[in-house]
């Protein structure tokens, strides 16, 4: 994947199955880009959308690190657990697939039309025990900050989510004409940016809603708010090879 480069939201795969709708940034499903397979241990980010009625079954995963991040609405959580959780606005859904693990998530009412992002992470390690957490989010404390919501589980993290990987995920919202200062946690990571709404300026890029940007040098990020805006930015390991385990990462030629 290209960096250091803007993403435009109108450059993303768009999926729609009646009222469900997914504007797929990596490659995913009937979806392929050989550019856009993944960044690092980053594999997915999925902008999905519920605008009516409608139930969808259950899907597998093994050995993948699932956030769910609703942006507007409320979503449903059931898995074969027999667990059901209902995750809103300013709450995020962390779930770790394991061994292997079924879910789906649904909207909680039909007329209330849901947006919300779907991130995937690999893991460090593979064969972890299924698990998932909600959480809250203080969206309070994203003002001219980043507020850390997401956080490795070898991390103590009051307040936060855990993810079975040494990756964190932060929101902000920095006022027009502001500018704040991004230090990775590792200066061997990458950073993934994604606007959820508004404008800013990442190193003299100009982003919109649903933009991306990523970056893999050493360098600080400086952001500066151009309207009223909120994004995510995600600090990943690039090294796709730390699972622990000799068996090699592939992406397939076609998913």
């Amino acid at each position: 994947m290209k960096t250091n480069m803007v993403y435009r939201a109108n450059e993303y795969n768009v999926c729609e199955r009646g009222n469900y709708r997914s504007h797929r940034f990596f490659s995913y499903g009937g979806f392929y880009d050989a550019d856009r397979t993944q960044f690092g241990t980053l594999r997915l980010l999925n902008n999905n959308f519920f605008t009516g009625p409608g139930r969808f079954g259950q899907q597998h995963h093994s050995d993948l690190e699932v956030i769910i991040m609703p942006l507007n609405g409320e979503i449903e959580y059931t898995d074969s657990r027999a667990h059901r959780s209902i995750v809103k606005k300013e709450e995020v859904l962390v779930v770790s697939a394991g061994t292997g693990l079924s879910y789906a998530i649904n909207s909680v009412n039909p007329k209330e039309e849901v947006n919300y992002l779907k991130i995937w992470v690999m893991p460090r390690r593979r064969g972890l025990t299924p698990r998932h957490q909600v959480c809250a989010v203080d969206t309070d404390m994203f003002a001219n900050r980043f507020h850390y919501f997401v956080a490795p589980d070898n991390v103590i993290s009051k307040d936060r989510a855990v993810i079975h990987q040494d990756a964190w995920i932060a929101a902000s919202e920095v006022d027009p004409k502001k500018k704040i200062t991004y230090t990775k946690k590792d200066a061997k990571n990458g950073v993934f940016i994604r606007v959820c709404y508004g404008d800013i300026k990442v190193r003299d890029h100009v982003l919109s809603e649903g933009d991306c940007i990523a970056f893999d040098d050493k360098q600080d990020i400086k952001i500066e708010g151009i309207t009223q805006n909120r994004f995510v930015l995600l600090e990943l390991p690039m090294n796709v090879t730390l699972y622990d385990s000799e068996d090699s990462i592939t992406i397939p030629p076609k998913m």
